[in-house]
């Protein structure tokens, strides 16, 4: 069985960490400040870097690509749009985060309830984004 593909969109940043002994810490991020791909944990420091090594052979820079050829490995639930419709309340955003389409090729779709500013635009767009790798798109848009 192979390991599966870890896409990056900046660049494959490796970082490790010595927590005690016969535990060192390990994660690859995207870019050096980006969310965190993949990591785990090993018992010595050569593990850690053997690991470190295989990680980042799997990972494919996808810069450039068109958002929606890529495989969604990070759906959004239902659930999980209430929760991001909520947080966008409290911050004073009126938008409403549902997930529409097949199930094979679901769609983020951002329903603002009146105009936004371009702030809010920008609140919205990195609350939802961080948490799913789908395509997203505001209502009314045509859909690719």
């Amino acid at each position: 069985m192979t390991a599966p593909t870890l896409y990056v969109s900046r660049f494959a940043s490796p970082h490790h960490q010595y927590r005690h002994l016969g535990l060192w810490e390990w994660w690859i991020t995207d870019g050096l400040t980006g969310p965190r791909v993949t990591g785990g944990t090993s018992w010595t420091e050569r593990g850690t870097y053997r690991q470190i090594d295989r990680a980042t052979r799997r990972c494919v820079c996808i810069a450039g690509d068109v958002r929606c050829d890529r495989p969604v490995l990070h759906p959004l639930t239902a659930m999980d749009a209430y929760r991001l419709t909520c947080r966008l309340a409290l911050d004073d955003v009126p938008v409403t985060v549902r997930v529409d389409g097949p199930p094979d090729s679901l769609q983020v779709v951002l329903w603002p309830a009146v105009a936004l500013t371009t702030a809010q635009e920008v609140r919205a767009l990195r609350a939802v984004l961080p948490v799913t790798d789908a395509p997203v798109r505001w209502a009314g848009t045509v859909a690719p």
